[in-house]
């Protein structure tokens, strides 16, 4: 089985590090969007007939692209479109912290997502930073995700203040939700264990 994963907003790929340790997939391929410098190489493309997994922002990217078939998208604490159920008010505060003083402004986001300080200042990538905020204050891909035909897992947690409760339920309502008591919204890096458990039950399902 060949996995994808695409990281979120102030992140890069090293956060489903632990995941993938316990998830042993036979294939495994990572999408850089560029936010910050490190993390393991992306790959050229992504292959058709892959599971492909999203972290928050990176579910919202894996719907606007055109991609070969997917296997199965699996979200964790991700969603399809960002601005229409989030108080517009809090992309604003963001890109005027990231305007102002970056290092404070990503260290109250990590913060917030329940994480230690994730990198240094001098792997900001800021462009991309600013770039990401507007695609989500712009980007919806709400059609994209109904038109999907391949099977949804949804992996979200109660004590996520960045992608909240009442968002998750309306985004996947009448799809596999599958909720974690705490892990904030860095779950996949908070209880890695518990991620590539449902992970598995479902892939061995399809």
């Amino acid at each position: 089985m060949h996995y994808v994963f695409v990281h979120g907003w102030g992140f890069h790929n090293g956060i489903w590090s632990s995941l993938i340790e316990s998830l042993r997939p036979e294939k495994v391929s990572f999408i850089d969007l560029g936010f910050v410098r490190g993390g393991p190489p992306p790959a050229a493309d992504i292959p058709s007939d892959a599971i492909c997994v999203g972290h928050s922002l990176g579910v919202l990217w894996l719907l606007k692209q055109t991609l070969p078939p997917m296997k199965a998208l699996i979200s964790v604490c991700g969603f399809d479109c960002f601005f229409a159920h989030a108080d517009p008010k809090i992309l604003r505060t963001m890109r005027a912290g990231l305007a102002r003083n970056p290092e404070a402004q990503l260290r109250s986001f990590w913060t917030a997502c329940g994480a230690e300080p994730f990198c240094t200042a001098d792997q900001f990538v800021l462009p991309a930073l600013a770039e990401g905020l507007t695609w989500l204050e712009t980007w919806d891909a709400r059609e994209a995700h109904r038109a999907l035909t391949c099977p949804r897992l949804a992996l979200a947690a109660a004590d996520d203040l960045v992608v909240r409760q009442p968002m998750c339920e309306v985004v996947w309502s009448g799809e596999t939700l599958v909720w974690s008591d705490h892990g904030g919204h860095l779950l996949p890096a908070a209880r890695p264990d518990w991620c590539a458990q449902h992970i598995k039950t479902f892939a061995d399902d399809l």
